[in-house]
C-alpha cells in the first residue's frame, strides 16, 4: 500500500469535515502532520512519533551556525518522509504548503498542495505568504482547487494552469437520508461558521422580511463564530427570537437530522471586507444529499453546485429581498420545494458522491507519485 503525508496547519476544525474525509477514505496508509513548528501523528490524531520539534532543535545544537532553526526543521522533516517511506505529501492550504516545501525539495517527495478558499482570497494571507506562492506554485507536483472558480484565481496568482486540477468536495450520500421538504413546516436551515463571508445576519434579516408575510416560518441555525451574538441581538431587536433556534455547533449526525426539518437550506454567502470568500461551500452538497432545495448568492463556486431554478435558487450578493422572496415562495409551495430537493439529490448523487471526490484526488497523487518514480 502506498504511504502519504497529509500536513494541516492544526487539528481540523469541526467544520473541517472536507479535511477528515482526506485522511479517512484516500486509499494509503496516511500519517498526519499538523501545526508549525510540526507534530507527527497517526490517524486519529493520538502521537506516534516523538516530537519534530526536540529533532528541529538537537538538530540546531549540532549544526549551529550553519541552519537556521527553519532549516533545521526542513532537514529533520525531509529525513523523516525519507525513514518512513513517505512517497507524496498532501498539504491542506496554501500557506501550509509553502512551509512544506523545502523538506519536500530536501526529501525529493512530490508536494500536493490544496487550496480551500481563504487561502488564495483572503488580503492578509496574501500579503504573507503570495509572494512565496509563486516558489510554490513552481515547486508543488500539482495543485487543486475544489472549484472551477478558485482553480481561475490561483491561474491569476501564477500557477500554472496545467498544474491546477479541478476536483470538487464530496458527501457521503449514505450519511444523509433522503428528506421530503413538502411534508416539513416552512422551516429553513443554516448550517456554518458565524463569520462574515457566511453572513448570517444577512440570511437572518431575509428570514425576517419572510415572517412579515409567513408568520409560521422558522429559521435554524447551526453554528458558532464571532458574529453569533451580533445574530442573536439582530434577532432580540427585530422581535423574531421565537421564530429562531440557535443550535451552535453540532456534530455530523445532528446537521444531517436537522437537515431533515428543513423546507429549504439558506445561506447569503458574500466576500468579505477582508477578502475572504466560500469558494466552494460542502454544506451546499451535504443540504442537496439531504433532499433540500438551496436558497443561496452567486458567490465563488457556489454556482458550480447548486443550479438557479434546478436544484435551488440563487441571488446577487446583499441582495436580501431577493433571498426572502424565494424564502416565501418555497414556504408557499411545499411541492416545487421537493421537486427542486428531488433534483438536487439526483445532482449531488452524480457528481459530489464522496467516492467521485476521493478518487479523484488520488488519481491527482498517484500521478504525483507515479512522475516522481
Amino acid at each position: 500500500m502506498n504511504k502519504i503525508a497529509i500536513a494541516l496547519p492544526n487539528k481540523p476544525a469541526y467544520s473541517e469535515t472536507f479535511i477528515q474525509s482526506h485522511i479517512n477514505y484516500l486509499p494509503a496508509e496516511v500519517e498526519i502532520i499538523y501545526s508549525w513548528p510540526p507534530m507527527v501523528d497517526n490517524r486519529e490524531l493520538v502521537p506516534l512519533h516523538p516530537s519534530l520539534r526536540e529533532h528541529a532543535r538537537r538538530a540546531l545544537l549540532r549544526r549551529i551556525g550553519r541552519w537556521t532553526f527553519k532549516q533545521a526543521i526542513d532537514q529533520e522533516l525531509a529525513h523523516y518522509f525519507n525513514q518512513f517511506g513517505i512517497q507524496a505529501l498532501l498539504a491542506e492550504y496554501g500557506p501550509t504548503g509553502v512551509r512544506f516545501m523545502n523538506a519536500c525539495k530536501i526529501a525529493e517527495v512530490p508536494l500536493i498542495v490544496h487550496f480551500h478558499g481563504f487561502d488564495a482570497h483572503q488580503t492578509n494571507v496574501l500579503t504573507q505568504f503570495g509572494a512565496r506562492y509563486l516558489e510554490l506554485f513552481e515547486s508543488a507536483a500539482a495543485i487543486v482547487a475544489p472549484s472551477k472558480h478558485l482553480a481561475n484565481r490561483l491561474v491569476e496568482l501564477g500557477a500554472s494552469r496545467d498544474k491546477v486540477h479541478v476536483n470538487p468536495n464530496g458527501v457521503d450520500t449514505k450519511f444523509f437520508t433522503m428528506g421530503y421538504p413538502n411534508q416539513a413546516r416552512p422551516t429553513f436551515v443554516a448550517v456554518g461558521r458565524f463569520v462574515d463571508k457566511k453572513a448570517p445576519h444577512l440570511t437572518l434579516l431575509a428570514f425576517t422580511k419572510v415572517l412579515e408575510s409567513i408568520p409560521e416560518a422558522r429559521l435554524v441555525m447551526i453554528g458558532n463564530g464571532p458574529l453569533l451574538n451580533v445574530c442573536m441581538d439582530i434577532a432580540e431587536v427585530f422581535n423574531v427570537a421565537h421564530a429562531i433556534e440557535f443550535m451552535g455547533s453540532c456534530t455530523p449526525k445532528q446537521v444531517a437530522n436537522t437537515l431533515l426539518r428543513g423546507r429549504a437550506f439558506v445561506q447569503h454567502s458574500k466576500k468579505s471586507r477582508d477578502g475572504d470568500m466560500e469558494s466552494f461551500g460542502v454544506v451546499f452538497i451535504e443540504a442537496g444529499a439531504a433532499g433540500l432545495p438551496v436558497i443561496a448568492t452567486k458567490h465563488d463556486g457556489i454556482p458550480e453546485v447548486v443550479l438557479h431554478g434546478k436544484t435551488g435558487f440563487l441571488v446577487d450578493e446583499g441582495d436580501v429581498d431577493g433571498m426572502a422572496e424565494y424564502m416565501v415562495r418555497l414556504a408557499n409551495d411545499p411541492e416545487l420545494a421537493a421537486r427542486l430537493g428531488r433534483a438536487a439529490r439526483e445532482r449531488i448523487e452524480a457528481e459530489f458522491s464522496m467516492e467521485k471526490s476521493i478518487a479523484g484526488l488520488w488519481e491527482i497523487i498517484k500521478g504525483a507519485i507515479r512522475d516522481a518514480a
